[in-house]
């Protein structure tokens, strides 16, 4: 029963957050900016992060459960947005950290990582 109930609950949250993300990327003024989200499908964590890039002006695309982001490196997709922001609650593994590294290099201070990710790469 306990199951249901948190699944219930976060269906609900995922798609007010959603319906509140496609409201603030109407109002967006700041240019736009890719979320990224190494962390599993419906991370709540994850819309939030996504919600606050929102709130802030910028117009967010968010890619869920994404594992390698290699396949970023030099993709020419990516110069339509002004900010790469990405989101992960755990390490890394060290190809995924040297394609990190990588689009740190290639975006600059317009690559934003979460908490977690800043921690883990001081």
């Amino acid at each position: 029963m306990r199951s249901l109930q948190i699944g219930l609950f976060r269906t609900l949250m995922l798609s007010k957050l959603a319906f509140i993300l496609d409201a603030e990327n109407k109002a967006a003024v700041k240019g736009k900016c890719l979320c990224i989200s190494l962390d599993e499908a419906g991370s709540l964590n994850a819309w939030l992060w996504a919600l606050a890039w929102a709130e802030n002006g910028h117009q967010v695309t968010l890619l869920e459960a994404v594992d390698d982001i290699r396949g970023l490196l030099e993709n020419p997709g990516l110069a339509q947005y002004q900010i790469l922001a990405l989101h992960a609650h755990r390490a890394l593994p060290a190809a995924q950290q040297s394609a990190l590294a990588s689009l740190q290099q290639q975006f600059g201070e317009q690559c934003v990582l979460s908490n977690v990710l800043q921690q883990l790469q001081s």
